[in-house]
């Protein structure tokens, strides 16, 4: 989706900038007109496109292969996420950082015993 997105605005640069190193100095109404209308379509056309490829997770568009593709698709996060977690956890307890890390949970102990202070001064 990204690429679409950088696609989009490449061509949207792409044409304004053509435009203006065609254009010259002194342009009629005319092609004036038509560049505004034609930059005008380009972005309809942009905005179109991303509603069109945001609407995949719209339940309000759906079909039973449609439903079977979305919950494969959360299945696949939710595998993504257990990942993330395995190889966090897998880098963590890495030797290299356990200087880090132990700095970590000093500073955190540091900010629950500031937590405490503040809430006790709040009283």
């Amino acid at each position: 989706m990204i690429r679409f997105l950088c696609v989009g605005w490449m061509c949207v640069g792409v044409c304004l900038g053509a435009a203006r190193a065609q254009t010259p100095p002194k342009a009629d109404d005319d092609l004036n007109d038509l560049m505004a209308l034609r930059s005008k379509v380009m972005i309809e056309a942009y905005q179109l496109q991303m509603e069109i490829r945001q609407m995949w997770s719209d339940p309000a568009y759906t079909s039973p292969e449609i439903e079977a593709l979305r919950k494969k698709h959360k299945a696949l996060q939710e595998e993504i996420l257990r990942t993330q977690t395995e190889i966090g956890a897998k880098v963590e307890a890495l030797p290299e950082l356990q200087p880090k890390v132990k700095k970590l949970e000093e500073t955190n102990k540091r900010v629950e015993e500031l937590n405490k202070k503040i809430e006790e001064k709040m009283r």
